[in-house]
C-alpha cells in the first residue's frame, strides 16, 4: 500500500507540477463502520480525514466565491464614486449656461440608453422563448419515441411475470414497481440532459447580453467623459446566475376511495380476469403518468429559466441605472454649487480632492485583498 501511494504521489506531482494530498480509503471499513456505528473501523478506513478535508475545501471555495463577489461589488462602488467626484469637480468649473447645456446633451443621450437597455430585455426574452420551444419539441419527441418502447417492454415483462403464476396482488405490486422505476429512469436521464443543454445555452445567452450591457455602460461613461472633458473609467462586472431546484417524481400516488374499491374488486375476480385488468391498468397508468411528468419537467425547467432570467435582467438594468443615476447626482450637486459663494465652492472642490485620494487608497486595498483571495 505504501509503495503504491508513493508511486501515485510521485506521478501526480510530476504531472501537475505541485504537491498533492492523497487519501487512501478503505471502502469496506468505511461502509461497515457507518452501518455498525463502529468509530474504530471508521477511523481505520481513512474516510473521516477525507470527509473533513473535503468539507473544509468546499467551505473555502464557497468563501472565495463570496469574497470575490463582495470585492467586485465594492470595486464597482469605488469606480462610481471616483467617476462622481471627478465629474463634479469638472462640472463645478463650468459656467451655469455651459453646465445646463451639457446636462441637456447628457439627458438626451440617456433617453437613447434607456431604449438600448430595454432592447436588451426584448432580446433576452426572445432567446428564452426559443429555449422553451426547444424544450417543448424535445418533450414531444420523448413521448413519441420512448412511450411506445416502454409500452412494448411492459407487455414482455408482464408475460414473464405471469409465467410464474403470482397472485393478483403480487403481480400488481411488481408491475407498479416496474412502471415506477422505468418512468423514473427515463425522466431522470431526460431532465439531466435537458438541464445541461439549457444551462449551456443560457450561459452563452447571458454572456452575449452581458457584453452588450457592458458596452452600453462603457458608452455612457465615454460620452460623459468626452462631454465634460474628464478622464473616466467604467467598472463593469457581471456574475453568473444559477438556480437549483429539487424535482420530485409523482409516480406512486396514494390510492383514493375509488382506487381502493377497484383494487379489491380485481383481487376478488378470477386470476385470468384480474391479470387482464392489471395489464390494461398498467398501460393506462404509464400513458397518463408519462404525460404528467412531461408537464412537471416542463414546468420545473421553465420556472428555473424564468427565475434566473428575471434576476439576470434586473442585475443588468440596475448596473445601467446606477451608472446614469451616479452621473445625474454628480451633475445636480455641481448645479447646486452655482448658488454658493466662491469660498464654499473652493472648500467643496478641496473636499472632493481629499475624497478622491481616500478612494484611491481603498481601491488599492481592495485590489490587494483580491490578489490574496485568489491564492487562498
Amino acid at each position: 500500500m505504501a509503495e503504491s501511494i508513493a508511486f501515485t504521489d510521485d506521478l501526480l506531482r510530476k504531472t501537475l507540477e505541485k504537491p498533492v494530498n492523497l487519501y487512501p480509503v478503505s471502502a469496506k471499513f468505511a461502509l461497515t463502520g457507518k452501518l455498525q456505528g463502529d468509530s474504530e473501523k471508521l477511523a481505520r478506513s481513512g474516510v473521516l480525514t477525507f470527509e473533513r478535508d473535503l468539507t473544509d475545501f468546499l467551505h473555502c471555495e464557497k468563501g472565495k466565491t463570496f469574497l470575490h463577489s463582495v470585492i467586485s461589488s465594492l470595486l464597482k462602488y469605488i469606480a462610481d464614486e471616483t467617476m462622481a467626484c471627478k465629474l463634479e469637480q469638472e462640472a463645478a468649473r463650468l459656467t451655469v449656461e455651459e453646465l445646463k447645456s451639457k446636462i441637456t446633451s447628457f439627458e438626451k443621450y440617456a433617453k437613447t440608453t434607456i431604449k438600448d437597455r430595454d432592447r436588451q430585455g426584448f432580446i433576452l426574452d426572445g432567446h428564452i422563448n426559443k429555449l422553451q420551444q426547444g424544450l417543448d419539441e424535445n418533450l414531444a419527441a420523448l413521448k413519441k419515441e420512448d412511450l411506445p418502447v416502454l409500452l412494448g417492454k411492459l407487455d414482455k415483462v408482464f408475460s414473464q411475470k405471469t409465467a410464474r403464476n403470482p397472485s393478483s396482488h403480487e403481480l400488481e405490486k411488481e408491475m407498479e414497481n416496474y412502471v415506477f422505476e422505468e418512468i423514473k429512469t427515463i425522466f431522470i436521464a431526460f431532465r439531466k440532459n435537458e438541464t445541461e443543454k439549457i444551462a449551456a445555452a443560457l450561459e452563452e445567452i447571458y454572456l452575449d447580453i452581458a457584453k452588450r450591457t457592458n458596452d452600453i455602460i462603457e458608452n455612457i461613461v465615454k460620452m460623459t467623459s468626452d462631454l465634460f472633458q474628464v478622464g473616466l473609467k467604467p467598472f463593469t462586472t457581471v456574475e453568473k446566475l444559477t438556480k437549483k431546484s429539487d424535482f420530485y417524481f409523482l409516480l406512486r400516488d396514494d390510492p383514493g376511495a375509488i382506487e381502493l374499491i377497484s383494487l379489491s374488486v380485481r383481487f376478488a375476480l378470477p386470476g385470468f380476469m384480474a391479470k387482464g385488468i392489471i395489464l390494461k391498468r398498467m398501460k393506462d397508468t404509464i400513458s397518463s403518468r408519462f404525460e404528467r411528468h412531461c408537464g412537471r419537467v416542463r414546468y420545473d425547467l421553465i420556472r428555473r429559466v424564468d427565475s434566473t432570467s428575471r434576476q439576470f435582467k434586473k442585475s443588468l438594468n440596475d448596473k445601467i441605472d446606477l451608472t446614469l443615476s451616479t452621473i445625474r447626482e454628480a451633475l445636480n450637486r455641481a448645479v447646486a454649487l452655482k448658488d454658493q459663494s466662491e469660498k464654499e465652492v473652493s472648500q467643496t472642490l478641496s473636499t472632493l480632492s481629499a475624497r478622491l485620494s481616500d478612494v484611491e487608497v481603498i481601491r488599492g486595498k481592495l485590489h490587494s485583498f483580491q490578489q490574496q483571495a485568489a491564492v487562498l
